[in-house]
């Protein structure tokens, strides 16, 4: 890391001695500040793409403009603590609310069945195999996504299934491939308490998701 950024500052400091923009005594100075202020730019702006993408909605323009008064401040940890939390909460809430949509319009689809523990079943191929029970070893293919679209996890149809006991997948998925027959295809809508919970998986999914798996159920040896 640290020889990148020496490259990244060497560099840096050729385009400013190039540009005239400094004496040569101090170009050094000038080619420091612009290496860190482009990098913070860019990891600004994407610190704000990545905020967007989780729902918050906020004034992109306002945003950057209190964070300048802020940068004229010590740094002050509490502050910056209770401002994570805010901002986590916001996320969580908009989280929730998109699980609660997404298990409402999953459930309102036709042919849908939604079950005591609370998972959607569609089936879309119907299949003419066995049935697979808990312990039984699956091979399957799937596509796992988020509320809004995000493909978290997928197997495609030109991969290897994945091999495994269905039980020791998660509840919502287990249960899903009981009610299906080897050759069929279902999509498989599981609230949160079936799938990752509370906790989620960080950095993956987030905590409290609904999931929707898109399940083929290649092979079950019982």
């Amino acid at each position: 890391m640290r020889r990148l950024i020496a490259i990244g500052i060497m560099a840096a400091a050729s385009v400013a001695a190039n540009a005239g923009t400094q004496a040569a005594t101090d170009s050094i100075d000038t080619a420091v500040a612009v290496f860190v202020a482009n990098n913070f730019k860019a990891a600004l702006e994407n610190a704000l793409d990545n905020l967007e993408s989780t729902g918050l909605k906020f004034n992109r323009a306002a945003v950057k403009e209190l964070m300048f008064e802020e940068l004229s401040k010590p740094y002050d940890a509490s502050a910056a603590t209770a401002a994570s939390q805010t901002i986590e909460r916001n996320i969580e809430r908009l989280a929730a609310e998109a699980s609660v949509k997404m298990l409402a319009e999953a459930a309102a689809r036709p042919g849908a069945v939604t079950t005591e523990s609370g998972l959607v079943f569609e089936n879309i191929i119907e299949g003419t195999g066995a049935s697979p029970k808990a312990e039984s070893t699956v091979s399957i293919r799937y596509s796992g996504s988020l509320p809004d679209g995000h493909v978290f996890d997928s197997i495609s149809p030109g991969e290897a299934p994945l091999e495994a006991v269905a039980q020791e997948l998660a509840p919502g998925m287990t249960e899903a491939l009981l009610l299906m027959k080897t050759g069929g295809k279902a999509v498989a809508t599981v609230p949160a308490h079936l799938a990752y919970g509370k906790t989620g998986v960080p950095g993956v999914i987030p905590p409290d998701c609904t999931l929707r798996f898109e399940i083929e159920l290649v092979d079950v040896k019982n």
